[in-house]
């Protein structure tokens, strides 16, 4: 059975996750542009639920 993927194309997004040692897979979409591939696991899901609790709690924090 072959694991999930989750491609990333937000630079900001692609430097948290590598910088937290995930292996990356990096390819060049139909568009040009680079993204990066990480297999989806328990410990990534943690980590794009924090990323995005996070960034939620600074755009509230903005916006008042």
């Amino acid at each position: 059975m072959e694991n999930k993927k989750f491609i990333v194309d937000g630079i900001r997004l692609q430097r948290y996750l590598y910088s937290l040692g995930f292996d990356k897979k990096s390819f060049i979409n139909s568009y040009g542009k680079e993204n990066w591939e990480f297999e989806h696991t328990d410990d990534l899901q943690k980590s794009l639920d924090f990323y995005f609790y996070m960034r939620d709690i600074n755009k509230s924090k903005l916006e008042k």
